[in-house]
C-alpha cells in the first residue's frame, strides 16, 4: 500500500515532465505563416521578437485567454478561419491552428486543432478567445495585407467601367457613319430627282 503511494506521487509528476519534455523537445519557432480569405501570398512573420513570445511549446497560454463552447461562437460574425502554422525550418512546420478575427477589433477566436496535432499540449482541441496580445499580431499582419490590397493597381477593379465607355465610343463612332452615309444617299436622290425634273439627266442616267 506504501508502495502503491508512492507509485502514484511519483508517477504524476514523471507523466508532467513528460509531456514538458516533449513539448520542449521540439524547440523554438523559424516562421509563423498565415493563409485564409484575401490572402493570395502566406503572410510570414519572421520577427524574431515575435517567434520568441508567440513559441506554442512554451505555452498556449500565451495564445489563449478562455475556453468557449460551440454554442458559445457566433460563427456568422467572425472572418475566416485563417491558418496558422508554426515551422522549425522554412519547409516543415510542426504546429497549427485556426484563428477568427472578431468585430469591433475584440479579440479574435482560436480553434485548436484534434489529435494527433494537439498530442503533448495541455489544452484540448476546440474553441477559445484568443489573447488580446496575440490578436494584436494578427491583426497588425491582416491590415497590412488590406492596406496593400486596397492601393494595389488591379485592373480587375476598373476594366468592367473601360470597356462599357470604350463600348459607349464605338456605338456612337458607328451611329455617326451611319448617319453620314444615310445623309449622303438622301443627297444623292435628291440631286438626282431636281436633275431629272429639269431634264438635266440623259436617257442613260435615267436608267
Amino acid at each position: 500500500m506504501y508502495m502503491k503511494g508512492i507509485s502514484a506521487a511519483v508517477g504524476v509528476p514523471v507523466v508532467i515532465m513528460l509531456l514538458a519534455g516533449t513539448a520542449l523537445a521540439k524547440g523554438g519557432v523559424e516562421q509563423i505563416t498565415v493563409t485564409g480569405p484575401g490572402v493570395e501570398r502566406s503572410i510570414q512573420i519572421n520577427d524574431p521578437q515575435i517567434l520568441d513570445q508567440f513559441n506554442p511549446w512554451g505555452g498556449l497560454h500565451r495564445f489563449l485567454s478562455e475556453r468557449l463552447e460551440d454554442h458559445e461562437v457566433n460563427t456568422r460574425t467572425l472572418d475566416g478561419p485563417y491558418k496558422v502554422r508554426f515551422f522549425q525550418s522554412v519547409h516543415e512546420w510542426v504546429y497549427e491552428f485556426s484563428y477568427y478575427t472578431a468585430e469591433d477589433h475584440e479579440p479574435g477566436y482560436i480553434v485548436l486543432p484534434e489529435p494527433p496535432m494537439s498530442q503533448g499540449f495541455v489544452h484540448p482541441a476546440g474553441w477559445y478567445r484568443s489573447t488580446a496580445a496575440w490578436s494584436e499580431v494578427m491583426s497588425e499582419h491582416l491590415e497590412e495585407i488590406v492596406t496593400q490590397t486596397e492601393t494595389k493597381p488591379e485592373i480587375s477593379r476598373w476594366l468592367p467601367q473601360l470597356l462599357l465607355v470604350v463600348s459607349a465610343f464605338v456605338l456612337i463612332g458607328l451611329a455617326v457613319v451611319i448617319r453620314r452615309h444615310v445623309r449622303e444617299r438622301e443627297v444623292a436622290a435628291a440631286e438626282r430627282v431636281r436633275r431629272l425634273a429639269a431634264g438635266e439627266l440623259g436617257w442613260r442616267e435615267q436608267h
